[in-house]
């Protein structure tokens, strides 16, 4: 399998752990943010939400660059999120910088999926048999095992 596989599982596996992160940070957040532990629970709402919503949009968005372009422009707008989280002052800007990892990891996955699945695709080099035919070559073995238990 080629490299460029294991380099893009890598990437969605940090993308997608650091949406649970904040799970095990939570005493620890909302001691440095100044807020409750559960509005700290909705940095993780928020993050998932982003995905969900934003993540498509801006899949959408990149769609006119070339695979690694777009790759590289979310793991961009990812890193950017994450060092703005790193360095938030107060709740709000925490907040901003989930969305902004959320929607990136989302649109990174599915970019990165789809091109695993390009690389890891082998060529075709006959077309797909027509309607049916599958099935009438494989009749005489099925008739030879007997009678189907299936309905």
């Amino acid at each position: 399998m080629q490299r460029a596989v294991y380099v893009l599982a890598m990437g969605i596996f940090a993308m997608v752990t650091s949406e649970f992160v904040v799970a095990g940070l939570m005493p620890q957040m909302a001691r440095g943010l100044d807020v409750g532990i559960p509005r700290i629970g909705y940095l993780i709402t928020a993050y998932a939400v982003a995905m969900a919503v934003g993540g498509p949009l801006l899949t959408v968005a990149v769609l006119k660059l070339p695979q690694k372009t777009a790759l590289a422009v979310l793991f961009g707008i990812f890193l950017a999120g994450n060092v703005l989280a790193a360095l938030s002052p107060d709740y709000g800007v925490m907040m901003a910088a989930r969305i902004v990892t959320g929607v990136a990891a989302q649109a990174f996955f599915g970019a990165a999926v789809s091109l695993c699945v390009r690389l890891v695709r082998p060529p075709v080099t006959r077309p797909p048999p027509p309607n049916g035919a599958a099935a009438r070559r494989h009749l005489p073995l099925r008739s030879a095992a007997g009678p189907s238990r299936w309905p």
